[in-house]
């Protein structure tokens, strides 16, 4: 039997619980990463803690809810990531994978507008090794080692955000231009992809057969916004790096 997108009214206190499950995995697992170290254990611990929830969705054939869970876990893990990281820097980079690498790198940025961030030619490469090993994580791992990758982006992304607040002259303007708008339709556009190849991921398990129709779906819609990041990061970056470095007095 082909499992279905459900089709029947949400039942109430749904949404709530979805995010009150979200938000408990995203802060739970990030404080005890902090408590532990180790920067291969937090994004472990993030991808480990909202697995069973988000998988359980999937294959019952809610996949919106699925991406849901997934959209307000990342929302909360950056929440979660940002405070800690600008109350406990020093630990924060301890604990970050390529946390410290990549502020340096979105730093330089800032402040002479040249780097991989408003280069196509160096950009695209990257964006395309990291959608190609996402997907394939995805596939092997039925969708947590996506999740962990995910984590991982999110981490030092959000380490970053924490040392510009941190860094900054006016953190108040430079909050509102700490993420990236294209960043934001990348992180969308990888938990579609995920969550088409986590259902995809199961096709070879007994008694589960994937709606390849809403698998193919997802996947399309999110490849889509992942080709509509690449073109505004092309069209806006530059602009971007000045509004940061005028907000933030770099």
């Amino acid at each position: 039997m082909v499992v279905q997108e459900a089709t029947t009214r949400p039942e109430a206190g749904a949404g709530p619980r979805l995010a009150a499950t979200a938000f408990l995995c995203a802060f739970a697992s990030t404080g005890v990463g902090f408590l532990i170290g180790g920067r291969w254990a937090l994004p472990a611990l993030n991808a480990f803690a909202i697995y069973p929830f988000y998988l359980n969705l999937i294959l019952a054939g809610q996949r919106r809810r699925a991406v849901a869970l997934a959209l307000l876990w990342a929302i909360f893990s950056s929440e979660a990531m940002i405070g800690a990281a600008y109350l406990f820097p020093g630990r924060a980079e301890k604990v970050t994978l390529r946390g410290a690498e990549y502020r340096d790198e979105m730093f330089r940025w800032i402040r002479t507008g040249q780097g991989p961030e408003s280069s196509p030619r160096e950009f695209l490469p990257l964006h395309a090794r990291e959608l190609g090993l996402f997907a394939a994580a995805a596939l092997v791992s039925g969708g947590l080692g996506a999740l962990f990758l995910g984590a991982v982006l999110l981490n030092y992304m959000n380490f970053y955000v924490a040392a510009l607040l941190s860094a900054s002259a006016h953190p108040l303007f430079a909050c509102v231009f700490a993420w990236q708008p294209y960043a934001m339709l990348r992180v969308v556009g990888y938990i579609l992809v995920a969550t088409a190849a986590t259902e995809a991921s199961f096709g070879a398990v007994a008694r589960y057969r994937p709606s390849w129709r809403k698998v193919a779906s997802y996947a399309a819609i999110g490849v889509a916004l992942l080709v509509l990041d690449v073109i505004v990061k092309a069209a806006a970056a530059p602009a971007w790096a000045r509004a940061l470095r005028w907000s933030s007095g770099f």
